[in-house]
């Protein structure tokens, strides 16, 4: 669902017809309820930030380039950065450049708007450092870990947030 220019909202639910083994599905599958469980940050240069990141005590196995054709026949390309060696599992987006691709804010249904984002931590210092390294500034207060967002829409505002710990990863390392 588009949240407006530049956001997105993707929701994810498991295909009962895969093997979820060891994959996103499986995480999914295994919530008690409807849960932020990530989110990802627009990113440019990714080889530039990957280069930095290990100065800055972080990892990343590299960009890795992805690419899809929509059913209206729209060509996608895309590269993906994720972020490890941090602790703080899913509160650390993974990074997405969509190069000459339509961002999917503007094919989303659109009637949302995104209102506000954020994380709480305990540490705020060390997770402030990592967002630092790689050029993400989101409002970050102190708290149980967690992300939250609230969203407008024809009906009101709504709350998004993480039920239960915030997942390890949800991509990248």
């Amino acid at each position: 669902a588009g949240l407006g220019s530049g956001f997105y909202l993707e929701v994810l639910a498991p295909d009962p017809a895969q093997d979820l083994t060891g994959t996103l599905g499986a995480l999914v599958a295994g919530l008690a309820a409807p849960s932020l469980i990530g989110w990802c940050a627009r990113g440019r240069d990714l080889d530039a930030v990957a280069a930095r990141l290990p100065g800055a005590g972080l990892a990343t196995p590299g960009p890795i380039a992805m690419e899809r054709t929509r059913p209206d026949g729209v060509h996608l390309a895309w590269s993906i950065l994720g972020i490890g060696g941090h602790g703080f599992g899913a509160l650390v987006p993974f990074l997405i450049d969509w190069r000459d691709s339509p961002h999917p804010s503007l094919n989303a249904p659109a009637g949302l708007s995104l209102v506000d984002f954020g994380l709480t931590v305990p540490d705020q210092g060390g997770l402030s450092h990592v967002l630092h390294a790689i050029d993400v500034q989101p409002r970050v207060t102190s708290g149980p870990p967690g992300l939250h967002a609230e969203v407008a829409g024809p009906a009101g505002r709504f709350r998004l947030e993480t039920v239960g710990p915030v997942p390890e990863r949800t991509f990248g390392l």
